[in-house]
């Protein structure tokens, strides 16, 4: 009974030295980052994914320009935090390549900040909220 409070003790003392000496490991947990990337989908073959904020879909790539038709948002969870996918399509009807696809308007709001100015004003003219 008394080693196991020494353990307990040693453990707890461990713990606390980590969180002070390392606090910036202990608020990335507690605090993940919100991440956005935009992927420019030229056919149903070609995805390139870009950082968002760059409204890089309405300029050239590879030196062709597209006609985007349709856009969507997914979602997914990784270990670093959120992420967001904003699907910009020449497809009548953008897919998610990976994640789960997001409709409410609450769910994606915070990665519309991350957006260009372009890359926002066609989302939000395509994309269908609740």
């Amino acid at each position: 009974m008394l080693m196991n409070r020494v353990v307990r003790g040693w453990m707890f003392m461990q713990t606390l030295w980590f969180v002070f000496c390392f606090p910036q490991t202990v608020l990335a947990a507690e605090n993940p980052k919100r991440q956005a990337t935009v992927y420019c989908m030229v056919s149903e073959e070609k995805a390139y994914p870009f950082s968002a904020g760059k409204d890089r879909c309405f300029k050239e790539i590879n030196g062709q320009k597209s006609a985007y038709k349709s856009a969507t948002v997914c979602a997914m969870d990784t270990t670093d935090g959120p992420r967001l996918r904003f699907m910009y399509s020449v497809a009548d009807k953008a897919t998610c390549i990976e994640g789960s696809p997001v409709t409410k308007a609450d769910d994606y709001s915070w990665g519309l900040e991350m957006l260009g100015k372009e890359e926002k004003e066609f989302f939000l003219k395509h994309i269908d909220t609740k």
